[in-house]
């Protein structure tokens, strides 16, 4: 890590420390806020983060809820992370979720399906199966479900028990979310439009109580989406387009949760969902004379469509047993599928003009059954323990297969082998409290295993290496919180963390014209992460700075021999030698401008994050965000009928001293967006907002690295508005 880089980090941090006794003067003057700890309920959803919470909030965490969802414009899956700092997603399309990135590790990974999966993502607690893209159309990302039907998304940055890089829980609404008070009937109509890809949206939720103990409700939404507008494109046929390809395309979700509570210590909830996105674009870009081959394209087409099913039975209770207080044990069964599907018309000198079709495929079968249970106990000293412990089993069956047809000859082929995939996982955490002093300890300690049996079906002989792959995984850590009086909290945590190689990275088989290489001896992936923070919350406001440095070890890449077409070994998984690290510091804070005499609900908010890293070779990583964030003005009525935000938006520029080479640098840019909600009553509210007011030109660097930045900068100004009727 760079001296020069350290020291500004460094010296805001012990800024704050140097002017805290001023702040505590400040709040001695004020009546003191309320200090929640989490009940050992909470303390065994989370095994792995820090308990001792400052309203509700730890800084191991960020939490976006159902108020700041419904207070916004639809949230569109492009923009569910517009408030949270250092949490980025790739895109497969427009309307479309590839895979999420956290502090600038993550993503949909490269291709022959490897370095996937390193955020881990949860639908009511059911695994996402990883992403997977792989030759020339198979695009499959993890949106797997509608943002219109989410109740919060808890979201866990940098290395830990259930990622890599991170993890990020979604929690869809349950029954009693939809009905008001003193009714047995409720639910809503929705109707949305966002203009930067003419998405429009239709939503419908009916709820109910059944008896004194049940409850029901299904939910179903609908969009309807076109191509990203981007600004200032060039609008031709060829590659020199840089105008976003023509695009149709549309969402169904479906959303059934039933309730039981046969007392107030257990909860039985039942859950079925579905899901299906679908697009089907035109690659005009794609279309002319390739000078170099001579190949001539005249219509390229392409349909992309994800899908997912699930079913999950989770059982909630809380108990005085002596094994455990709360218990929460979920069974579920999940199919994903993706089918990419290509029809273009060639040329080609030796062959000539004619059709081709290619077509893959991708599908993951999850059957999953896991237990967390969470103990709290204490001694004649004053130590207090919280202890929580649990357990998972999980088989999934993944298989990716293509359909090649050129005329009347069709084939298939088999890029990897299906595999049948058994993994299992123990974790231990014991929070442990020193009465009175404000401080705790936490260690944890997990231990996962994978067990991968290929079955190869290729036309071709099987590679040799290709064969059954099985390997164990230690993690664990150890977590410090201090809580400083009423308003602050100082954490310290150190995380050794374990990714575990995904399917297609040990038994790639083919790539269409070639022969991959297996590695039946890959490594896992590990993580060593160390970060400081520090919390604050009292009447003037709330702030959050974290420091963090993250270590990577035995990374999965893919190298191939583009020389040689037809050779064997011609693509190769291997783990890099050495290791690569991100270092860097987030800031967030809000300011409540009411508490110095201005008008009660006026506040100021800020978040900014400059992250820095470097590969095993010693290059900068290329995927790193340039330093960014946000700054906003927002007030909200004390009678929450209404509120209003300006925010501005902004990045430094990426510099070509930040970029591996041969990777373009990228400008900076500054947005500002103007947004607002209303309220008429219980029942009807209403949101809007004006985003890139001033009609700039500009890309994010999550989108535009090393391509053009002019195919992938962002829409110019558009609305978008968003009606909800609760009944």
């Amino acid at each position: 890590m760079s001296l020069r880089f350290v020291r500004k980090p460094l010296a805001i941090w012990i800024a704050q420390a140097c002017c805290l006794p001023l702040v505590a003067q400040a709040q001695m003057q004020a009546p003191l806020q309320t200090v929640t700890v989490a009940s050992s309920s909470e303390q065994a959803a989370k095994p792995d983060f820090p308990r001792i919470i400052v309203r509700g909030r730890s800084p191991s965490e960020t939490v976006i809820d159902q108020k700041q969802m419904e207070n916004e414009p639809p949230k569109d899956i492009r923009r569910l992370f517009d408030d949270t700092i250092g949490v980025e997603f790739s895109q497969t399309g427009a309307g479309q979720l590839g895979d999420i990135e956290i502090r600038g590790m993550g993503g949909m990974g490269s291709m022959m399906g490897n370095a996937s999966n390193r955020v881990t993502l949860e639908v009511d607690g059911m695994d996402v199966g990883q992403s997977f893209t792989f030759g020339h159309n198979m695009r499959n990302g993890r949106q797997y479900f509608d943002p219109a039907d989410l109740k919060s998304v808890t979201i866990h940055k940098g290395p830990g028990a259930n990622g890599l890089a991170g993890n990020v829980q979604f929690r869809t609404k349950d029954p009693g979310d939809y009905i008001r008070e003193g009714r047995r009937l409720g639910g809503d109509v929705r109707l949305g439009y966002s203009g930067d890809s003419r998405d429009i949206s239709a939503g419908l939720t009916l709820a109910t109580l059944i008896g004194q103990h049940q409850s029901a409700s299904l939910s179903y939404t609908r969009r309807q989406y076109q191509e990203l507008d981007n600004k200032g494109g060039l609008d031709v046929t060829g590659p020199e387009r840089t105008k976003s390809n023509p695009l149709d395309g549309n969402s169904h979700s479906l959303n059934g949760k039933w309730v039981v509570k046969p007392g107030e210590a257990q909860k039985f909830t039942l859950a079925l969902q579905h899901f299906t996105v679908e697009n089907k674009s035109e690659l005009l870009n794609q279309v002319g004379k390739n000078p170099r081959s001579g190949v001539e394209t005249f219509f390229y087409h392409n349909t992309q469509k994800n899908q997912r099913n699930a079913l999950s039975l989770l059982h909630e209770l809380e108990s005085n047993s002596a094994a455990f207080d709360t218990l929460r044990w979920q069974a579920s069964v999940q199919r994903t599928s993706s089918e990419g599907f290509n029809t273009y018309e060639r040329s080609h000198p030796r062959t000539g003009r004619g059709i081709s079709h290619d077509d893959n495929n991708f599908r993951i079968n999850h059957y999953t059954l896991k237990a967390d249970f969470g103990k709290a106990f204490g001694d004649s000293g004053g130590i207090e323990h919280a202890l929580s412990y649990g357990a998972k089993l999980q088989y999934s069956s993944i298989d990716q297969y293509s359909l090649a047809r050129s005329g009347a000859i069709s084939r298939e082929r088999n890029f990897f082998p299906k595999t049948k995939q058994w993994q299992g996982g123990l974790h231990l955490a014991d929070q442990i409290s020193f009465a009175g002093s404000g401080i705790s300890l936490t260690p944890s300690l997990h231990v996962s295993r994978i067990v991968n049996h290929p079955e190869v079906r290729d036309y071709r002989k099987p590679v040799a290496g290709t064969a059954k792959f099985s390997r164990t995984a230690l993690g664990g850590g150890l977590v410090l919180d201090w809580l400083l009086g009423e308003h602050n909290l100082l954490s310290a945590s150190y995380q050794h963390s374990t990714r575990l190689p995904a399917y297609g990275e040990t038994n790639a088989q083919s790539y269409g014209h070639w022969i991959g290489r297996p590695n039946p001896d890959l490594k896992p992936e590990t993580a060593d992460a160390l970060e400081l923070a520090w919390m604050n919350h009292s009447r003037f406001g709330r702030y959050k700075t974290a420091l963090f440095y993250n270590r990577y070890n035995d990374m999965v890449d893919v190298t191939c021999d583009y020389g040689n077409f037809n050779a064997d070994g011609y693509c190769e998984v291997f783990n890099v030698d050495g290791h690569s690290k991100l270092y860097g510091i987030e800031l967030e804070g809000s300011l409540a401008l009411d508490a110095f005499g201005l008008p009660q609900g006026l506040s100021l908010d800020a978040a900014a994050t400059h992250v820095k890293g470097k590969s095993a070779s010693g290059e900068p990583l290329g995927r790193v965000n340039p330093p960014n964030g946000r700054l906003a003005l927002r007030y909200a009525d004390p009678g929450n009928r209404w509120g209003v935000q300006a925010r501005l938006n902004f990045a430094a520029a990426k510099k070509a001293g930040d970029l591996p080479k041969g990777i373009s640098p990228l400008p900076g840019y500054g947005v500002v967006d103007l947004i607002g909600h209303y309220r008429l009553g219980e029942q009807f509210s209403l949101s809007g907002g004006i985003y890139n007011v001033a009609d700039r030109q500009y890309s994010r660097w999550v989108r535009a690295r090393g391509a053009n930045r002019n195919f992938y900068s962002e829409p110019g100004r558009y609305l978008a508005l968003n009606l909800r009727y609760q009944f």
